[in-house]
Formats: C-alpha cells, sequence, structure tokens
C-alpha cells in the first residue's frame, strides 16, 4: 500500500512540476483590443488636434517619477535620437517584456503659439509588446481621449542609448 502511495505522489508531482510551452502567438488575458494598423490619432493642442501618424518611434531607458522605465516618443516626421524637438506623443512603460501592460500618459506636446509651449497628460494607456530585440520594440499602444488627443495602432520602436 505505502508503495502504491509512493508511485501515485511521484506522478502527481512530475505532472505539477511540468509546464506547457507553445510556439504559437497566445493571447494575454485580459488583453485589450488595439488596432494592428500603424498607430494614428490627434495630436497637438486639445482644442484643436491635428491629424497624427506615426512616422518615427524611439525609446530610451530613463526614470519618470521616480521609476525606473522605458521612455517611448513617437513622431510624424523623420528623427532619430539626437532629435531636440519635444515630439507630439510619448508614453511610459515600467518594463520591456512580451505582454499586456499599463503604461503611464499618453503625453500629447503641442506649441499653444510661437513661444509658448503646453502639455496634456492622460491618467493612462494600454500597451501590449509583442517582440523585443536588443535595439528595438515592437508593439501596440491606446490610449487618450478620443475627442481631442489620442493614439492608436502599432509601433516598431528603436533604442536609443
Amino acid at each position: 500500500m505505502m508503495r502504491k502511495f509512493y508511485q501515485y505522489s511521484v506522478l502527481l508531482l512530475c505532472l505539477a512540476s511540468c509546464t506547457v510551452t507553445s510556439t504559437t502567438n497566445d493571447v494575454v488575458p485580459n488583453t485589450p483590443a488595439i488596432s494592428d494598423q500603424v498607430a494614428k490619432g490627434k495630436a497637438g493642442s486639445p482644442s484643436s488636434p491635428t491629424a497624427f501618424v506615426l512616422k518615427t518611434a524611439l525609446y530610451s531607458k530613463q526614470t519618470m517619477f521616480g521609476k525606473d522605465g522605458y521612455r517611448f516618443v513617437f513622431y510624424d516626421k523623420n528623427a532619430d535620437c539626437n532629435e531636440v524637438a519635444s515630439p507630439p506623443v510619448s508614453f511610459f512603460i515600467p518594463k520591456l517584456e512580451n505582454g499586456s501592460l499599463k503604461g503611464e500618459g499618453p503625453y500629447f506636446y503641442y506649441y499653444t503659439d510661437a513661444k509658448n509651449f503646453g502639455t496634456t497628460s492622460y491618467l493612462g494607456c494600454d500597451v501590449v509588446i509583442t517582440k523585443v530585440t536588443a535595439t528595438t520594440v515592437d508593439g501596440k499602444v491606446k490610449g487618450g481621449d478620443e475627442k481631442s488627443q489620442y493614439i492608436e495602432g502599432s509601433f516598431s520602436a528603436t533604442l536609443c542609448k
């Protein structure tokens, strides 16, 4: 009797410690519905937003509000890591790993006139990271207010060191 108990215990322990891997793109539970199209939306002043279509996405490791993480910046023009102009759209995430994350932002930057600058911040954006390499991050983002400033869609961001 004790021998059968031992065999069943070993079998149960083996089953409990086994893991299943999949080579398919598993859907992360509670992943928000985000467009697969290139990120676009509305940017600029909240009182007179303009159409925004992502042309350049960059990211870098930063500390924001006392938290370490990654800041992503979106431009509607060609830009590189030496860009000095504020990006029209940005957001911040705490880690780089595949899956669904809650991001800080999005943040929209705009000029109110030739000399003055404004920023609008939203309380959170949905981010889904689909691929991370040593120099790029692919994913999707959704956030803002659809009536004024808003961003939704896919991106492929290049690392700025």
